[in-house]
């Protein structure tokens, strides 16, 4: 997995401009324009959880080729002090 820090920041941003609520859809619609693969999405968002700059929940959907793709739960995703503090102090360098 490769890390992409401009798509780990607009991530962070929208949730910024979302708390102190949930990620909303519309918020995720604008982080996912333009990505065509939903599992370096889905990555990202592991990533900065990992971090502790957020909390979220990815699922695992079967696909009807056979493939598993990893979904994010926005009612579950929501960004953190510590994610807050980052997009304050201007974003993952």
């Amino acid at each position: 997995m490769k890390i992409d820090k401009e798509l780990c920041n607009k991530i962070l941003i929208a949730l910024s401009k979302d708390y102190p609520s949930r990620m909303s859809s519309s918020s995720f619609e604008h982080v996912a324009e333009g990505i065509e693969d939903g599992d370096h999405l889905a990555a990202q968002f592991k990533h900065l959880e990992n971090q502790g700059y957020l909390d979220t929940k990815l699922i695992p959907i079967d696909n009807a080729n056979g493939s598993t793709t990893q979904q994010v739960q926005l009612a579950l995703t929501i960004i953190t002090h510590e994610g807050l503090d980052i997009v304050t102090e201007g974003g993952i360098k």
